[in-house]
């Protein structure tokens, strides 16, 4: 399991959403993306601790990502996992 913590996590009342931001050293990005392909390479979900609050999530592929490049002041790169459909054959 990741475990990330910061002081940003919201989770709104009665929902299953969850928005979350944190800075992180090197060696903390370092492990995070680790523990990120770990997880990605043993199996298709995604298990994480987010400041005491457990996420986990069945995706399936393909992963979308997204690169944005703001003249040279900013890089986002964005993954974005989309639940996993399971078909059951009869």
């Amino acid at each position: 399991m990741i475990e990330i913590s910061g002081k940003d996590a919201k989770r709104e009342a009665d929902t299953a959403e969850l928005e979350f931001e944190t800075h992180m050293s090197k060696e903390e990005l370092l492990s995070f993306l680790r523990l990120l392909a770990e997880q990605i390479e043993k199996e298709n979900a995604i298990h994480m601790l987010v400041d005491d609050i457990e996420v986990k999530f069945d995706y399936g592929f393909p992963v979308e990502v997204e690169v944005e490049h703001e003249s040279s002041k900013k890089l986002k790169i964005k993954l974005e996992f989309k639940k996993r459909h399971r078909i059951e054959l009869k």
